[in-house]
Parts: structure tokens; C-alpha cells; sequence
């Protein structure tokens, strides 16, 4: 019966690659190995460090940074809106600009 080594989890040095931003995909290409087993050190680092995953997000500049000039503009257009008529954009408006505006997200 063959055996396989199995290395301590979490990796230390898997740890501070995604601390630093690098995906598991990234980091699985780097070291050689499979991105589930990657992803199965990071899921138990992360279980041990719960401020992990936020440093990582941090570090990759995924959060609030990608908000973009153009989703800033379109904010402000709905703002002003908002502040002018009292009443949310319609989707069935004649205006075709209130109609683009009733489609944002927040």
C-alpha cells in the first residue's frame, strides 16, 4: 500500500502569498499542486485567522476601490434626481436618461 505525505496545513508559505493578494489559482500554478489543495490550507488558515480573508481583499484592491468615474457620475445623477422630483427614477419613464438611471443597483 503506497502512502503520500502529507505536508502540516496550512502551508505558511501559501499563507503569506494570499495575504499578500495572490489567488489559489495563482498560487497552486506557483507552487506546483492542485488549486483545491491550496484551497483546502487557505480554508483552514482563514478558519484560524478570521481577519485572513480581509487582508487578502485588502491587498488585491477588490473593495471599494473599484468603483468606478462613470458608477460615480451615475450615482450622483440618481442622487440629484432623488433630491429634485422626491421620488425614485421610473422604469417606465419618457425620459430615456430617468429610464437608464431606474436600471442602477446599489
Amino acid at each position: 500500500m503506497a502512502t503520500t505525505r502529507q505536508d502540516a496545513a496550512p502551508n505558511p508559505e501559501w499563507v503569506l502569498m494570499y495575504r499578500g493578494g495572490l489567488s489559489r489559482r495563482k498560487i497552486a500554478a506557483l507552487a506546483g499542486v492542485p488549486a483545491s489543495t491550496v484551497g483546502y490550507h487557505l480554508r483552514i488558515a482563514c478558519a484560524a485567522d478570521p481577519l485572513l480573508r480581509a487582508a487578502h481583499e485588502e491587498a488585491t484592491g477588490n473593495g471599494a476601490s473599484r468603483v468606478t468615474a462613470q458608477g460615480r457620475e451615475r450615482m450622483y445623477q440618481l442622487v440629484t434626481m432623488v433630491q429634485e422630483t422626491g421620488r425614485y427614477p421610473c422604469r417606465n419613464a419618457e425620459s430615456t436618461s430617468e429610464r437608464t438611471l431606474s436600471l442602477i443597483h446599489i
